[in-house]
């Protein structure tokens, strides 16, 4: 079949297969994954939790529990398990956040399989 423009029928699929999988990669980019009980899953960013138990300024992380979740991607289940990391202060081995289990708090997806502590109650 003569070529119109310069491009063939394989040259058409070609690029419909290009534009395919950048729409597929672009949607991917829209929602972060991270491991829930159920495997790696696209979830939402932002959450807000509960600390599962206190918080000192000498704890780099803490268990806590999402209540609720912002942000593009799905909506983790309710009630899952997650680690929040604290942020270090100028002094050594003195983390910025500190609470007593049970208090609520922000905290936003960082790189790898972390959430960083955002905000936390006083």
């Amino acid at each position: 079949m003569p070529k119109l423009y310069g491009f063939g029928r394989d040259d058409a699929r070609t690029l419909r297969g290009v534009a395919r999988s950048v729409r597929q990669t672009s949607n991917k980019n829209q929602c972060l994954k991270y491991p829930t009980p159920g495997g790696l899953t696209s979830r939402k960013s932002l959450v807000r939790f509960t600390l599962n138990a206190a918080l000192t300024e000498s704890d780099d992380s803490q268990l806590a529990t999402i209540t609720d979740q912002f942000g593009p991607g799905l909506a983790a289940d309710a009630s899952i398990v997650i680690t929040v990391h604290n942020h270090l202060t100028s002094t050594p081995l003195t983390y910025e956040f500190s609470g007593a289990s049970g208090d609520a708090g922000i905290a936003a997806w960082d790189s790898g399989l972390n959430y960083r502590i955002i905000q936390l109650e006083c």
